[in-house]
């Protein structure tokens, strides 16, 4: 599956994405910025990230019924150093264990806007 995943970004989705917007693409020729790849590496990783997420859906036991989180003891290091629960849009239980949404798809979100609003100021 990893694998899968790895062949579809790599050939099909980061060159497409990236000729939106890298040398000269239609989103450049109208304007559009992407500072230090926010958009581009960022909110394409945190996509995939989430969208991994879903497909792959929680740890056994991870939620409870009432969709609280059973906290994972700290006698396994592995399972401990891929940390912890983010909720996507208050509403999908997402079992992102290694904070992959986060850091980049809400950084690679608030990197294009904070483009915006630091263009429009200099």
């Amino acid at each position: 599956m990893t694998e899968f995943f790895t062949l579809v970004s790599t050939a099909f989705i980061y060159p497409l994405v990236g000729a939106w917007t890298w040398g000269g693409g239609r989103l450049a020729a109208l304007g559009f910025q992407d500072f230090a790849g926010s958009t581009i590496v960022h909110g394409t990783d945190g996509a995939a990230a989430l969208t991994g997420a879903l497909v792959v859906g929680p740890r056994h036991n991870k939620f409870r019924s009432d969709g609280t989180v059973t906290s994972t003891p700290p006698s396994n290091i592995p399972v401990v150093t891929l940390k912890g629960v983010h909720q996507a849009a208050g509403a999908v239980e997402v079992d992102d264990g290694v904070g992959a949404v986060p850091a980049h798809l809400f950084a690679g979100v608030w990197g294009t806007i904070a483009t915006v609003i630091a263009d429009e100021k200099f």
